[in-house]
């Protein structure tokens, strides 16, 4: 359809909302097919790794409710920052963390 604004090479606001919007839902999409029917599994792993590393003297600085595990290692003689970078190097984990009591 030809329109002036077409012409001089602008489009209609409205195109871009369409395509954000269609952008936003293929996320929320794949989430949903991929992601949430594996939430289960993944808090069940998480529980697991905060069991086997209390087990080996870490401290859980909370109690695990998600597939997430906040730990303090300091009680076992290691800084997060040196278990962090060892378990990138020596075993491909990426470990992401920071100091926050501090």
């Amino acid at each position: 359809m030809y329109t002036p604004a077409r012409r001089e090479g602008f489009l209609p606001a409205s195109w871009f909302l369409y395509q954000l919007c269609g952008s936003i839902v293929a996320a929320a999409d794949f989430c949903v097919t991929y992601n949430f029917p594996r939430l289960a599994e993944t808090h069940r792993l998480a529980c697991y790794l905060a069991d086997q590393l209390v087990a080996l003297g870490v401290r859980i600085a909370f109690p695990v409710e998600t597939n997430h595990v906040f730990i303090d290692p300091s009680p076992i003689g290691i800084e997060i920052e040196e278990l962090s970078r060892r378990a990138l190097e020596e075993l491909q984990i990426r470990i992401s963390g920071s100091c926050t009591s501090k």
